[in-house]
Formats: structure tokens, sequence, C-alpha cells
């Protein structure tokens, strides 16, 4: 599972010995590479329209997107939901996070990167990162927050 994974790269990134900064970065960085794009192979429209939706206005609705891959706005939407599991909104969403997560460094103002990477404002953006991956933007420029707890085997049968 994706989130399992990221939260077993999160903590062991967390746990090693660095200062503050190092380790947000770091773990930035990790979620970045398990939340990368994925190397499925997607119908030629569909593929069409993420590179659309990569690069999109905010301007841009579904049926121009549906447009630009010659399908009517209901079958694009159909397909897209078939090809990926989610709609064009979610994708963008997705998206904008991974472009956040690429200009993201260690200290930056979290309301800045969300305006950069295209979110209406940091509210907007915190509540997207923290649907998509379980964890709070405002985290990384703050690791001191993050407590790491570890469970002994022994710990793990116990009732």
């Amino acid at each position: 599972h994706q989130n399992s994974a990221l939260i077993a790269q999160v903590s062991q990134l967390l746990s090693a010995d660095l200062d503050n900064a190092t380790v947000a970065e770091n773990v930035f960085e990790g979620i970045v590479d398990i939340i990368g794009e994925s190397p499925r192979h997607f119908d030629p429209r569909i593929e069409k329209a993420m590179r659309v939706l990569r690069n999109a206005s905010p301007e841009l609705s579904s049926a121009d997107i549906a447009a630009r891959c010659h399908l009517s706005q209901s079958h694009f939407l159909k397909l897209f939901k078939q090809e990926t599991g989610g709609s064009p909104a979610a994708f963008l969403l997705w998206c904008k996070s991974i472009k956040a997560a690429h200009l993201w460094r260690p200290g930056c103002s979290l309301a800045d990167l969300a305006l950069q990477a295209g979110f209406y404002d940091h509210a907007h953006f915190s509540k997207t990162v923290r649907k998509l991956i379980e964890f709070a933007p405002s985290t990384l420029n703050n690791p001191q927050h993050i407590q790491i707890v570890r469970h002994s085997e022994t710990d793990a049968d116990a009732p």
C-alpha cells in the first residue's frame, strides 16, 4: 500500500542523525520518489489529457480538455476515470502536489510554495497534501515535532 510505504520511508528518514533542515529535505525527496509519476501506459487520448492537465491554466475546463483530446466531455470523464482510477480534477491536484514537492526547500514559506504550485492558497495546499499522503506539509519545516514510536517484537505480541 502506497501510504504504508510512505510512512515507513518518512520514519526511516526521520530516524537518521541529521540536522532538521537535512531531515526535512530528505523527507520531502522521499515523498517525491514515492509519489512520482507512474510508468503505466494509458490510452493515448488520456495521456494527452494528462499532459494538458500538468500544464493547465486554472480556466481550463474538462470540456476544453475533452475537446483537445477529440472526445465528448462525458466520454472523456468516463475514460479518464476508467484509465486512471480518478477524476481529472483529482489528477490535477496530484500534479500540483508533485510540483510543490519539487519546488520545496527547507525553510521555505509554505504559503508561497502553495501559490507557486498552483493552489488557491496555503489552506487548499495543506488540505490536499494531507488527503493525498496523510502528511501535514507544515511538518517538513518543523521535523522536531514528529515523534517516532518504535514497537519491539514483544510489544507487537502483547494483547
